[in-house]
């Protein structure tokens, strides 16, 4: 990945943090002569661990696939895939700028973690899979679905047509362009206008941005 020095991280927190936070991944398989992609929620194994992890690489993760999916048989063959995460983005406008001369860009954060893959079909860990996702999800959409009562044959018959996957970092890259290389005067006006669009979306961005900038404001 492409990623300027300004804005390369490096740390541990703030990459497996946005992995927690932005879970729905697209997954790239490359073996022989094509490429491959397809889209699906991961999960750290172990969430706790991301506040405090010395290391990206070594991180585990965990996802499911349908059976049906082609993605399977690849990964059959060759069992590595690389996890593209997609952060906070937003487009932004030379408008918001004091300095002249400039043009529009994207402030966003991304993360590509190179794993290796191996597969698992016991059903307990397929539950737990499952809990985990709606534990994660239910409560922002106002739902409460769990595998109780008659939902858990349901399930049941679900997991025979999936299969998990455990995938282990072995490498990565982050970017988190964030308008670190722009002015003090610069990054407070963007902030400020992505602010004031009342976007949740282009919030996100602001706050990402706002902690950076204070980074940089306090290290200068």
């Amino acid at each position: 990945m492409y990623t300027p020095a300004p804005f390369s991280e490096t740390r541990p927190d703030r990459i497996l943090g946005l992995v927690e936070a932005y879970d729905f991944a697209t997954l790239i398989h490359a073996g022989g002569t094509d490429v491959s992609l397809t889209h699906a929620p991961v999960f750290l194994r172990d969430p706790e661990h991301a506040a405090s992890a010395t290391q990206v690489d070594g991180a585990t993760l965990e996802l499911h696939l349908a059976r049906a999916n082609a993605m399977c048989r690849r990964l059959e063959q060759l069992p590595k895939l690389t996890v593209a995460i997609l952060g906070p983005s937003s487009y932004i406008t030379p408008s918001w700028y004091e300095t002249p001369g400039v043009v529009p860009t994207w402030n966003y954060a991304a993360v590509h973690l190179h794993c290796e893959v191996r597969p698992f079909t016991d059903p307990e860990r397929l539950h737990a899979l499952f809990d985990r996702t709606a534990r994660a999800h239910e409560p922002g959409v106002g739902g409460t679905w769990n595998r109780d009562g008659d939902r858990q044959k349901m399930v049941d018959s679900l997991i025979r047509g999936v299969v998990g996957y455990q995938l282990t970092v072995t490498s990565h890259e982050a970017i988190f362009k964030m308008s670190q290389n722009k002015s003090q005067a610069d990054r407070g006006n963007v902030i400020a206008g992505l602010s004031g669009l009342g976007r949740d979306a282009t919030q996100d961005v602001a706050t990402m941005m706002a902690a950076y900038s204070q980074e940089r404001d306090s290290n200068a």
